[in-house]
């Protein structure tokens, strides 16, 4: 029985704050967004797994990710947000192309037997209007 897991949410749901908790209990994880493009090149060069001129295989990422998502007991915990999980899929299947087409093989391929916890927000509008803000503060527009 695996207690790796997936926390999958869409931008407000409480995915942050959640992946906190379960990181500050060092026995759930490390869960974080590792699979984010934007910040993709931050975690290569943190993890300093670059090769030639500034470029890092996703393999040599996967297993780095692992190690930052995984507690010494084991447990593995991602975050992936609705619009990361087509490019996280994409790179995985160009290591395990024999997967390509089921994303849930391709998954516990690269990290184990996983359950997945999806995170929402049942007021939609208020969702809606929290990112419509976050966004305006990270723009400066009003």
């Amino acid at each position: 029985m695996s207690s790796n897991y997936l926390l999958c949410g869409t931008p407000r749901t409480g995915t942050t704050l959640l992946c906190q908790y379960l990181t500050s209990t060092e026995v759930a994880g490390r869960p974080q967004s590792y699979f984010r493009k934007q910040g993709l090149m931050s975690y290569a060069e943190g993890w300093r797994i670059f090769h030639y001129e500034g470029t890092y295989s996703f393999s040599d990422y996967l297993i780095a990710a692992r190690g930052a998502a995984s507690t010494e007991n084991g447990i593995i915990g991602i975050r992936v947000m609705w619009g990361t999980l087509e490019e996280m899929t994409a790179e995985l299947g160009q290591l395990y192309s024999h997967l390509v087409g089921d994303d849930l093989a391709l998954l516990e391929q690269a990290f184990g037997q996983l359950k997945f916890i999806y995170l929402y927000r049942n007021d939609v509008i208020a969702q809606a209007i929290s990112l419509y803000r976050a966004e305006q503060t990270v723009t400066g527009t009003p």
